[in-house]
C-alpha cells in the first residue's frame, strides 16, 4: 500500500514537473572533480571550494527546472577566486552560476571571463565579481561577459575597472534566436576610456 501511495505521489509531481528525487550538494575544488559528476539532477548544488585558482577553464553543462535549478557556487561568495585567464562557461537550462571573483586577469589572451553557451537558456550569472585593477592594460579584445543563447540573465554582479580592449558585456545575435536576455542590478566601474581615431570607446 506504502509502494503504491508513493508511486502515486512520484506520478503527480512528474505531471507537475517536480522531481521525487532529493536534491544533492557536492563539493568540488578542480575541472577534474566537476567533470567526474554524475547523475546532476534539478534541485542540486556543486560547490566550490574556497581558495584561489589559476588558469582554470570551467564548462558546466546541466538541466533544471524554473522551480529546481541547477547551482553551481562558491562556498563562501567572494572566496573562490580565479586569476590569470579563468573563465567560466554555462551550457543547459535553468543553471545558476554564483559568489564567484576574478581578478589579475591575463589580458594578453582572447577570451571570455563569464559566458551563456549557444545552447544555454534560462541560465544565470549572480553574484559574481570581475576585478580588472589587478590586471595590464592591453590591445588584445577581450570580452568579460559573452551571452548566446535566449532568456539567460545576469544580475546583482560587480564589474569593476575593466583596462583592455573589448566590450566588457556583449550579447551576442544569432540568426533564428530572439536573445531575451536580462541584464540588472549591476555595478559597473571603468577607471577610464579606450578611444578610437573616431573618438568611439574602444572598452565598452
Amino acid at each position: 500500500m506504502m509502494i503504491g501511495k508513493r508511486l502515486i505521489m512520484c506520478l503527480m509531481a512528474a505531471a507537475l514537473g517536480v522531481g521525487c528525487l532529493k536534491a544533492h550538494v557536492y563539493e568540488v575544488g578542480s575541472t577534474e572533480e566537476l567533470k567526474s559528476l554524475r547523475g546532476i539532477h534539478p534541485g542540486d548544488t556543486v560547490l566550490w571550494k574556497n581558495g584561489t585558482y589559476h588558469n582554470v577553464t570551467v564548462k558546466f553543462k546541466a538541466e533544471g527546472t524554473e522551480t529546481a535549478p541547477v547551482v553551481l557556487r562558491a562556498q563562501t561568495p567572494g572566496k573562490v577566486v580565479f586569476k590569470g585567464a579563468s573563465s567560466v562557461s554555462l551550457s543547459g537550462k535553468w543553471c545558476v552560476v554564483e559568489g564567484f571573483s576574478f581578478d589579475e586577469l591575463d589580458t594578453s589572451v582572447k577570451y571570455s571571463v563569464l559566458t551563456a553557451t549557444r545552447t544555454s537558456s534560462y541560465c544565470r550569472f549572480s553574484d559574481c565579481r570581475i576585478d580588472g585593477k589587478g590586471s595590464r592594460a592591453s590591445e588584445v579584445d577581450t570580452k568579460w561577459v559573452s551571452l548566446y543563447g535566449h532568456h539567460n540573465e545576469v544580475s546583482h554582479c560587480t564589474f569593476l575597472e575593466k583596462r583592455n580592449m573589448g566590450c566588457l558585456l556583449v550579447v551576442w545575435m544569432e540568426e533564428g534566436v530572439v536573445p531575451c536576455h536580462v541584464i540588472r542590478n549591476n555595478s559597473f566601474t571603468r577607471p577610464y576610456t579606450h578611444y578610437d581615431d573616431s573618438g568611439k570607446a574602444r572598452n565598452g
